[in-house]
C-alpha cells in the first residue's frame, strides 16, 4: 500500500489480463438500441463532496464551475506552491479532501501518473504510475475515491478506483474504449464506442466497479454529460439531438432536438458549416445550456428537454476573407450560477475572445468583457466562486498568462495576476485557493 511520495504502477500484462476477461462480458451485454439491460442487483450508494471542494473537471456534476465564496482566497493573492511537469491540455486539476489531484505524463515514454498534492504546502502524498499512449483524461475525486481512465492501443481505456487517502487500488475495470468518467447516484458513468453500431453508455457501481446497466445507442455520444435532476445528459450524434437517462437505471428520461435552431446556411450546396451541437453541456436544476457551431446558445427545460429561449453570438453571417469562407463566431459554455452564465465567445478572424454575462432566465445579456488589447488573447473557461468571476487571459504573442477577476452582477474588473508563461486552463477554486494547470505544471494561489 503506498503511502508518502511513493509510487504504484499498473503494468501492460495486468491491463490487458483485465481486457481480456472483460472482453466477452462487454459484448454479452447485448447490442440493444433503444433499450437497456440490466447487469446485476446494484444498490450504489450516492457519493457527496463539501461545497467548497472541486470534485469533478469543471467542478460538480453538472459542469457549472461554479463553488461558494467561501473556496476562494481572500486579500492580495501570491504564489503558493508550484509544480513543474508536463500536462496534457485535456487533463484538469480536481479538489477533493484538503488535496490537488492531477493527471501528468510523459507522451514519448507513453506514461502517465495521477498524483495527490496537498493542497496548502504542495507536498506530495501520493503517485500511481499507468500505462497511457493515447488522450488522457482528468480524475474525479468522490467520497474517499479517486477515479480515473486511461488507454493504451492494446487494451483500450482501463477505468480505476483508488483510495483518495494513499493511492492504493481499489478496483480495476477494463471498459473498452473512452472516455471521461462521469460521478451520479453512487454509479461511474462511461460510454464505448462500438463502431458504425453507435455507443454503448453503462453504469458502474462506484465501490465495487461491478456493472450495473448499459445501454445502446444508436448513434455516438459527442462529449461527457451534465447531470441535473438525477439525469444524464448527451449530446448524441451530429444532428442537435440531446438525450437524458436516469443516472441510476439508464433509462430514458426525454429527448431534445435543436436542429431548428441551425445555422442558415447547414447543409447548403458548398456551405462552409455543417451545423451541429458543440463543445460542453452546462446544467442546474432548472435549464441544460448548449452551444452550436454556428453561433447559437440555447437553454432547455432541464425536465422535459423543451428549447426555452436562444440567443445569437456578434457575428452570425458567413465571412468570405482572401479566398476562403469563415464560420460564424461561437459560444463555449462556462461557469453557471444564481441565474447567470458566463460563456466565451471566440471569433476567427478577430484578435481576442470575448467573455459574456447572460441570464438565464431570459437570454439577455447583462455584460460583456472586451479586451481592448491589439495582441492576441484567448480566454480560459470562466470560474463563479460567490458574486466573483474568474478567467484566465492568455497573450499568445508573449506567451503569458494573468488571472483576471470581475464582478459578477457588473463585470467591474476587480484586479489581474501574473501566474505564468504558459496557456492556462480554467482556474479551479476550492479551499481558499486557486489552483491553475497549464502545460507546464500546476499552480497555487492564496491571500496574503
Amino acid at each position: 500500500m503506498p503511502s508518502g511520495d511513493s509510487t504504484v504502477e499498473l503494468s501492460r500484462r495486468r491491463l490487458l489480463a483485465l481486457w481480456g476477461g472483460a472482453t466477452g462480458l462487454g459484448l454479452a451485454g447485448g447490442r440493444l438500441y433503444g433499450r437497456f439491460s440490466n447487469g446485476g442487483d446494484c444498490d450504489p450508494t450516492p457519493l457527496t463532496a463539501a461545497p467548497t471542494e472541486w470534485p469533478s473537471p469543471h467542478s460538480d456534476r453538472g459542469n457549472t464551475r461554479s463553488v461558494p465564496a467561501a473556496s476562494a482566497p481572500t486579500g492580495p493573492l501570491v504564489e503558493r506552491w508550484h509544480r513543474a511537469f508536463e500536462i496534457r491540455e485535456d487533463a484538469r486539476p480536481v479538489v477533493a479532501n484538503g488535496r490537488v489531484f492531477l493527471a501528468t505524463g510523459n507522451r514519448a515514454a507513453e506514461v502517465e501518473f495521477v498524483r495527490a498534492y496537498d493542497i496548502r504546502d504542495g507536498r506530495s502524498d501520493w503517485e500511481v504510475r499507468f500505462r497511457n499512449d493515447e488522450r488522457s483524461t482528468s480524475p474525479v475525486a468522490m467520497g474517499d475515491s479517486v477515479f480515473h481512465a486511461t488507454t493504451t492501443e492494446e487494451s483500450g481505456t482501463v477505468v480505476t478506483a483508488l483510495a483518495a487517502a494513499d493511492g492504493s487500488e481499489r478496483w480495476t475495470r477494463a471498459v473498452g474504449e473512452r472516455e471521461n468518467p462521469t460521478i451520479a447516484a453512487g454509479l461511474v458513468h462511461l460510454t464505448e464506442y462500438v463502431g458504425h453500431d453507435g455507443e454503448r453508455v453503462y453504469a458502474l457501481d462506484a465501490a465495487t466497479g461491478e456493472r450495473c446497466w448499459e445501454r445502446t445507442l444508436s448513434r455516438s455520444v459527442r462529449g461527457d454529460p451534465a447531470v441535473t435532476g438525477g439525469r444524464l445528459v448527451y449530446n448524441v450524434g451530429t444532428e442537435g439531438e440531446l438525450l437524458a437517462l436516469d443516472a441510476r437505471t439508464g433509462a430514458e428520461a426525454w429527448r431534445g432536438d435543436v436542429s431548428e435552431y441551425f445555422h442558415p446556411n447547414n447543409d447548403a450546396p458548398d456551405s462552409a458549416i455543417t451545423d451541429a451541437v458543440r463543445g460542453r453541456i452546462v446544467a442546474d436544476a432548472d435549464r441544460v445550456l448548449v452551444t452550436t457551431f454556428g453561433g447559437r446558445l440555447l437553454a432547455l427545460d432541464a425536465a422535459s428537454g423543451d428549447v426555452q429561449w436562444t440567443t445569437t453570438s456578434s457575428r452570425t453571417a458567413l465571412v468570405e476573407r482572401d479566398g476562403r469562407t469563415h464560420a460564424p463566431a461561437w459560444f463555449t459554455a462556462g461557469a453557471l450560477s444564481d441565474g447567470v452564465l458566463l460563456a466565451i465567445e471566440s471569433r476567427h478572424l478577430e484578435n481576442a475572445d470575448a467573455m459574456w454575462a447572460i441570464d438565464t432566465e431570459t437570454g439577455a445579456t447583462r455584460w460583456r468583457f472586451e479586451p481592448t488589447s491589439p495582441e492576441l488573447l484567448s480566454l480560459s473557461l470562466p470560474t463563479i466562486a460567490g458574486q466573483k468571476a474568474y478567467v484566465c487571459e492568455y497573450q499568445r504573442v508573449r506567451g503569458s498568462t494573468r488571472l483576471l477577476r470581475f464582478d459578477l452582477k457588473t463585470g467591474e474588473r476587480l484586479g489581474a495576476h501574473d501566474i505564468g508563461e504558459h496557456g492556462a486552463s480554467g482556474p479551479v477554486l476550492a479551499d481558499e485557493t486557486v489552483v491553475v494547470a497549464d502545460g507546464g505544471g500546476v499552480t497555487t494561489l492564496r491571500g496574503d
